[in-house]
């Protein structure tokens, strides 16, 4: 184990780091102390390594590639010291630690224990910015809204605190009413909907005047009509029949007047005359009822084509049960409402929480533009302190509808030089300049009480020079009196304000890796190799 001798240990701070068959690396491992520690070594030698296993203990994704060639698993192991933790960390601690545990295994899903206890990734990722924040030198363009918002919250004080509490509260409450007039809305939508299919069944069916057994009656009636060829002609040929008896009786009769002889067929003849008759109107009278038939058949069959269509659109056998949907329809009618009166006292309930959520929302976005500005004030600062003499730097409060976190937008503008326009700090700046501005920021930042114990800088000195270098160094070793500090770099400026030096080293022939505490002489052999001589060395010294 390789332990930082001349730091003393002492809580809220990453005490100890094990790596086992991570990446390149077999096994390590390292024990911290408080103040400023740096990593340095030659190129390729794998010195951010350390940062990356540190990123996997506290949430980042993992996968295969992490895992050493030849082996199966791959594990990591952190303990963190506190002596006051968090409250959202407080059922992870015991005795003051919290040992993480994350063991990567190949083709498999991985698993990570908090103090014995297995737990989901996304809750340590969710944990750990009260641990550590990660810097590296391409962090600036990651760097979100909602990250300069964090960083003016920061600020706040205890009744602000309060006050951000309470707008959280009155802001669940009020998503919690909105969800219950949606309900509301959602159900008088289904009222309507069914309100109208109510109402147009009923008019469906009730437009035809549909009677009792309607449709077996014009069944019947079209039954009739399909035989009525055959009863016309049979009625025509009684007709003709009838006539020429009627004839020949006649004729009969004319011949049996002028005989008394046959005075008697005259007589029967008389008699059978009027029966000829009736039977004669009775068919003709059958004959005009066929004749309105025939008048009637369009709309006969148009009714039946009708009451076919409804039975089946509505699912009935008969004409009867058309009918008794109907009535149920008529029914349901009356009895189907919104309950509007909830409707309206729910409507008014949000209406009411709504003005105290933006009242609230106001106050809280009141105090974030006054932090906003002395924010600004102190990132500026910070970076002129990094030879960024005409650097301006804002962070813009402004309004936006509300959220969960009020009704504040924020994001981080600059200017690196004088008449240059504000643009967000992505934009405007080279990664040594994106790296100056993340380290001002932090140092702004990183004297709240709900800071991360640890903060880690991955290169950010890239694309530097050895006078500004010198002047993160400073900064560094500034921050490192409240914070613990670990530091992968590449300048000699920056190691050797360090309290604690590690030296990486990667031997080519076995890819073996290798860390090692550098005494007080190894110190200044690597700041030599590191600025490129002993003379200039003896200058820095």
């Amino acid at each position: 184990m390789h332990y930082c001798s001349t730091m003393s240990i002492r809580v809220d701070m990453l005490s100890y780091l094990r790596i086992q068959d991570f990446v390149i690396i077999e096994s390590c491992e390292l024990a911290y102390g408080d103040g400023f520690t740096v990593l340095t070594g030659e190129t390729g030698a794998g010195k951010s390594i350390v940062v990356d296993a540190l990123a996997l203990l506290l949430g980042k994704t993992g996968s295969d590639k992490w895992i050493r060639t030849g082996c199966e698993t791959a594990v990591l192991e952190g303990v963190f010291e506190w002596a006051a933790p968090p409250e959202a960390w407080v059922k992870y601690v015991s005795d003051g630690q919290c040992i993480i545990r994350r063991v990567l295994t190949r083709g498999k899903t991985g698993r990570i224990q908090v103090n014995g206890q297995t737990v989901p990734l996304k809750t340590v990722r969710d944990l750990a910015p009260h641990i550590a924040v990660i810097i590296g030198q391409h962090t600036a363009a990651t760097f979100t809204d909602a990250m300069a918002l964090d960083l003016v919250d920061k600020q706040f004080s205890a009744s602000e605190q309060t006050l951000m509490k309470n707008y959280q509260a009155a802001w669940q409450t009020y998503k919690e009413k909105r969800r219950v007039l949606a309900q509301y809305e959602e159900k008088i939508q289904q009222v309507q909907e069914q309100t109208e299919f109510l109402t147009f069944k009923r008019d469906d069916i009730a437009a035809y005047n549909f009677e009792p057994g309607e449709d077996e009656r014009l069944a019947d009636i079209k039954k009739q009509m399909a035989h009525r060829g055959k009863q016309t002609r049979v009625y025509q040929a009684v007709s003709d029949q009838l006539a020429r008896v009627s004839q020949l009786i006649q004729d009969i009769q004319r011949t049996t007047r002028s005989n008394e002889a046959l005075s008697q067929v005259d007589q029967a003849c008389e008699h059978i005359i009027p029966l000829i008759e009736r039977s004669v109107d009775h068919v003709l009278s059958t004959q005009r009822s066929m004749g309105a038939l025939d008048a009637n058949i369009d709309t006969i069959e148009s009714r039946l084509d009708c009451m076919f269509k409804l039975k089946t659109k509505y699912n009935a056998q008969s004409v009867d049960a058309l009918l008794e949907q109907l009535e149920i329809v008529c029914n349901q009618l009356a009895l189907v409402s919104g309950d509007d009166a909830g409707y309206q006292a729910c409507q008014s309930e949000c209406e009411s929480v709504y003005e105290t959520v933006i009242d609230l929302g106001r106050q809280l976005h009141a105090s974030r533009n006054t932090h906003a500005k002395h924010l600004s004030k102190r990132i500026e600062s910070n970076v002129h302190d990094l030879d960024l003499m005409g650097a301006t730097v804002r962070v813009v409060i402004a309004e936006q509808p509300c959220g969960p976190l009020g009704i504040t937008h924020a994001h981080i503008q600059a200017s690196l030089n004088a008449g240059q326009p504000m643009q967000p700090i992505a934009s405007v700046a080279s990664g040594g300049e994106l790296s100056r501005l993340l380290l001002a920021m932090i140092c702004a930042n990183l004297n709240q009480a709900d800071a991360p114990l640890t903060v880690v800088f991955d290169e950010i000195d890239a694309g530097i020079g050895g006078i500004t270098g010198h002047g993160i160094g400073q900064k560094l070793a500034v921050l490192s009196t409240h914070h613990q500090v670990l530091c992968v770099t590449h300048l000699a400026q920056v190691a050797q304000q360090a309290h604690c030096h590690f030296y990486i080293n990667k031997t080519n022939a076995d890819s073996l890796w290798q860390v090692v505490e550098l005494s007080e002489g190894d110190r200044k052999s690597e700041l030599a190799r590191m600025i490129g001589g002993k003379a200039t060395l003896d200058e820095l010294l």
